[in-house]
């Protein structure tokens, strides 16, 4: 994980005491949070592997398991594979959808 952009893994307390996903998957879902930015997530499974010391088999399966616990959205964009947290997802569209006023 680059340096300058990771600040650490916060795992929300719904996801942590989640009882459907592995502690790993909580953990990768902490760093997917991490670094999903106003245009998603970009790391491939290869940077993740890499970063997490998991096989690209395991991040692989891992995906899987969170887009199934319906904590991640995975999209693909001109070729490119883009991650969503439903957590930053929400607050995503909360925020486009309103207007602040003084």
């Amino acid at each position: 994980m680059s340096e300058s952009k990771f600040t650490g893994v916060w795992i929300p307390a719904s996801v942590f005491q989640a009882k459907t996903i592995s502690l790993i998957a909580k953990v990768v879902y902490g760093v997917l949070e991490s670094l999903d930015n106003a245009d998603g997530c970009f790391a491939s499974n290869a940077y993740l592997s890499e970063h997490l010391g998991l096989t690209v088999r395991q991040i692989q399966n891992i995906l899987k398991d969170l887009e199934a616990a319906g904590l991640i959205i995975r999209k693909e964009t001109d070729g490119h594979r883009i991650i969503r947290t439903v957590e930053r997802q929400a607050v995503q569209g909360a925020l486009a959808g309103t207007q602040v006023t003084r």
